[in-house]
C-alpha cells in the first residue's frame, strides 16, 4: 500500500474524536452536521453552497461527516498526508475522492503538487530542481528561499554551464510568474511556458526528478550539500531507462535543449 494511505487511513482511523471535536467547532461545519441531522433547509448561507449541493453524498457517522469532511485546521496536515507519495495531480486528487473531502481540495491539492519542484528541507533550507528533457541531465541547488531572485540566479550557474535553453518549463509558482522572471526569460531570449493547471503529465518529468533527488537524498550520509552532489554523481553517471544512454554523455554531447 503507498505511503500516502497508510498514513491517511491511520489518521483517520485513529482521529475520529478529534475530526468530530473539530467539526462541532467549526462555524460552517457545525451547521452541516445539524442539517444532515435535521434536514436541509430551503435557504442557505453561500459558505454552506458547496456541501448542499453534495448533500447526496455526505451522511452522518460518530459526529463525522462521511465521505469524511476535513475541518479547515486540520486540512494542512491531511494534505500533506495525500502528498506523500509525491504523485501527480491527477492520482492525488483520485485517491482523496475515495476519503475526504472539503470545498476547494482540489485547487489545494494542485497547488500542493505544483510546488513540490522547490521543497523545503531542515534548517531552512529548499532544493530547486532542473531537468533538461533531452538528455535527463538533473540540476539541483540548495537555496534558502524560493524567490524569484534566488531563482534566476540558480538559473544562471545552470545556464553557466550548459548555456542557455530554448525553452523553460516550470509550474505557476509566484518565483515563476512575477515580472523579473519574465524579464529574466525575454532578456536572454528564452521561451517560458507554465503549465496547464488540468494537465499534470506536462509537468511529469519534473516531478519524477524532484523523486529521484528526494530518494537519493534519504539514502545518503553528510551534509545537505555532500548527499546532493553524491546523488547528482549517480544519477548522471547512469544510463537513463528511457535514452538508454547516461545524463552526462548526452549532455555534454549535444548541450542542453
Amino acid at each position: 500500500m503507498p505511503a500516502e494511505s497508510i498514513l491517511l487511513l491511520k489518521f483517520l482511523s485513529s482521529a475520529p474524536t478529534l475530526i468530530a471535536d473539530q467539526s462541532a467547532r467549526d462555524s460552517v461545519l457545525s451547521k452541516v452536521l445539524r442539517y444532515l441531522e435535521l434536514g436541509w433547509p430551503d435557504s442557505i448561507d453561500d459558505d454552506l453552497r458547496p456541501y448542499h449541493n453534495r448533500r447526496n453524498e455526505l451522511s452522518l457517522e460518530q459526529g463525522c461527516v462521511n465521505r469524511i469532511v476535513i475541518p479547515s485546521n486540520l486540512q494542512p496536515e491531511v494534505l500533506e498526508m495525500l502528498h506523500e507519495g509525491h504523485v501527480g495531480i491527477v492520482k492525488t486528487k483520485s485517491f482523496a475522492r475515495r476519503y475526504v473531502y472539503w470545498p476547494g481540495i482540489d485547487k489545494d491539492i494542485e497547488q500542493a503538487v505544483r510546488v513540490c519542484n522547490t521543497w523545503p528541507l531542515p534548517g531552512n533550507k529548499m532544493v530547486l530542481v532542473i531537468i533538461d528533457a533531452h538528455s535527463k541531465w538533473i540540476d539541483a541547488f540548495v537555496t534558502g528561499t524560493a524567490t524569484s531572485s534566488a531563482t534566476i540566479e540558480k538559473l544562471r550557474a545552470s545556464f553557466s554551464t550548459h548555456g542557455l535553453p530554448d525553452t523553460v518549463v516550470s509550474d505557476n509558482g509566484t518565483c515563476f510568474t512575477s515580472k523579473e522572471f519574465k524579464d529574466f526569460m525575454e532578456q536572454n531570449g528564452v521561451r517560458h511556458i507554465t503549465v496547464a493547471p488540468y494537465r499534470p503529465s506536462s509537468n511529469g518529468i519534473a516531478e519524477k526528478a524532484v523523486n529521484i533527488v528526494k530518494d537519493g537524498l534519504k539514502h545518503s550520509d553528510g551534509t545537505l550539500e555532500s548527499k546532493l552532489l553524491r546523488v547528482l554523481f549517480k544519477y548522471r553517471a547512469t544510463p537513463h531507462t528511457t535514452t538508454r544512454e547516461t545524463p552526462s554523455k548526452l549532455s555534454f554531447q549535444s548541450g542542453l535543449c
